[in-house]
């Protein structure tokens, strides 16, 4: 996973591998169930990071997230950029 930060856009470039020998258990139970081909594109919103503090008026701040990406049977990737997004990270 690779992150650029150009202002208040982020960009997240992201690929995965089907037999890496890193990913947890999780990862190939739920992301490899199906043998997939093909191209998709998401649009989500997110809470943007103008009045993150106050929980009452996150309806308001809803920002755009879009993610492109590419399933080619043993091979994944995806970018997803935003601006303006709150991002929080929590490390497990």
């Amino acid at each position: 996973m690779r992150k650029f930060v150009l202002g208040k856009t982020k960009i997240i470039f992201v690929g995965k591998y089907r037999y890496d020998k890193n990913k947890s258990r999780l990862d190939s139970i739920s992301e490899w169930r199906r043998w997939e081909i093909g191209l998709w594109f998401r649009r989500n919103k997110t809470v943007g990071s103008k009045n993150f503090k106050n929980p009452n008026k996150w309806n308001d701040n809803l920002v755009n997230t879009y993610m492109i990406g590419i399933e080619l049977l043993i091979v994944k990737g995806w970018i997803e950029w935003s601006k303006g997004a709150q991002e929080i990270e929590i490390n497990i």
